[in-house]
């Protein structure tokens, strides 16, 4: 089991999303940016994730990396992806702030 990873808020760490592009900043410079589109889909399945929850996900269109679903709580954005009980998966959070 990988350990778990916190940063502290302001780290410099910052996901932005618009209507249909992304971009990925880390200390203050873009690393990554593209297109995506938001895809319903039920098929996340993992005993940790309530029935009904995490139903879209994120589809990277320029990418082929494994599907990456989220959910919206309050100020929180948590995305969930990989197989928890093969590979222990992956859970990120983010607080939201609007610009």
């Amino acid at each position: 089991m990988l350990p778990l990873m916190s940063y502290l808020p302001g780290n410099g760490n910052i996901l932005k999303f618009t209507d249909n592009t992304y971009s990925i900043s880390s200390k203050g410079q873009v690393v990554k940016t593209g297109n995506y589109t938001v895809v319903e889909d039920h098929s996340f399945n993992a005993l940790v994730v309530p029935e009904g929850h995490f139903i879209h996900r994120v589809d990277y269109q320029d990418s082929t990396q494994q599907k990456v679903f989220f959910q919206v709580s309050g100020d929180t954005l948590t995305f969930l992806s990989g197989i928890f009980a093969l590979d222990s998966g992956i859970k990120m959070q983010y607080r939201l702030v609007s610009q």
